[in-house]
């Protein structure tokens, strides 16, 4: 949502929710499981952004855009089981995150509106992306076949990444001014 204080420049926040429920199992040549990994992530985002639109007519509007925020996982469960060549259950890796991973973004880009009326408008942009995850996790390992838990070392971990995306959509503008 967002805020025209201008004709031509309007600020706002994005809010959002994200849930990444992901099961993956591997079989060995015989069709076999050998491995099993459920992983549940539930994150909450949160972005405040600038957008500037450039002189235009009424119905084509040039813009830039700048953002940037947060990503807040709310819980972050992953369990690998582990089986033999038989198929039986032999081992269960279970990672615990004592603080929850996050990370913060930020995006810059150039775009276009097209209005189909005073408030509706299709939108097509190119920008660059900017990522940074931080995670610390450690791992508790069961050998199941004894009921032996062995606790593993806490380690942390940081991935930057950056990418260059195109967006079309629409936007809806409630008061326009």
């Amino acid at each position: 949502a967002g805020y025209f204080f201008t004709d031509n420049l309007a600020a706002g926040l994005s809010i959002g929710f994200n849930y990444y429920n992901s099961t993956s199992k591997v079989y060995l040549t015989t069709g076999t499981l050998a491995q099993q990994t459920k992983s549940v992530t539930p994150a909450l985002s949160i972005a405040p952004f600038v957008r500037y639109y450039f002189t235009g007519n009424e119905t084509l509007r040039f813009y830039g855009q700048v953002k940037g925020g947060m990503v807040f996982t709310v819980s972050d469960k992953n369990e690998t089981t582990g089986y033999n060549s038989s198929g039986i259950a032999t081992s269960k890796y279970i990672k615990n995150s004592p603080q929850k991973p996050r990370s913060t973004f930020g995006d810059a880009l150039v775009g276009i509106n097209y209005f189909l009326s005073k408030n509706i408008a299709l939108n097509s942009s190119i920008g660059y992306s900017y990522n940074e995850f931080k995670a610390t996790q450690s791992t508790t390992c069961t050998n199941l076949l004894t009921n032996v838990s062995t606790a593993g070392s806490e380690s942390g971990s940081k991935l930057i990444s950056g990418s260059v995306s195109w967006n079309t959509g629409f936007t809806i503008i409630l008061n326009r001014i």
